[in-house]
């Protein structure tokens, strides 16, 4: 009888979550976030855009980002929140329900973040408000 022997990627080893390696990652994608916008904004996809501070007002009620497109003549503004972890996106979602909050994994090329960004804002536009 031949034993057939596991592969371990992580040599048995246990890993442990570090919040504050995933806060600083989180800062990181805000960084990359804020970048993107400003090459939006140079290339005339986005009207203006804005950032929010860490621990802000804003940043309490989940915007991390405003981004104001001009649909059809008509500025419109788009507050948003980003994240990292699958378990902060479902948290967020649920305490703040009306901003939207793109989960958006480290390894995202900025083109897909881009899009991302720009696609939900332009679906917000077209979903009518109701009165």
């Amino acid at each position: 009888m031949v034993r057939r022997r596991r592969l371990q990627f992580n040599s048995g080893k246990r890993k442990r979550f570090d919040p504050r390696k995933m806060g600083h990652e989180g800062r990181n994608l805000e960084d990359r976030v804020a970048q993107i916008l400003a090459n939006l904004w140079h290339q005339g996809e986005i009207t203006r855009f804005e950032c929010f501070a860490p621990n802000s007002k804003e940043d309490r009620e989940g915007k991390d980002f405003l981004v104001v497109i001009n649909v059809n003549g008509v500025e419109l503004e788009y507050y948003f929140g980003v994240t990292i972890s699958k378990k902060a996106h479902e948290k967020s979602s649920k305490k703040h329900s009306e901003i939207p909050n793109l989960h958006i994994p480290c390894w995202s090329n900025d083109e897909f973040i881009g899009n991302a960004i720009l696609s939900s804002a332009r679906f917000t536009a077209m979903v009518p408000t109701p009165v």
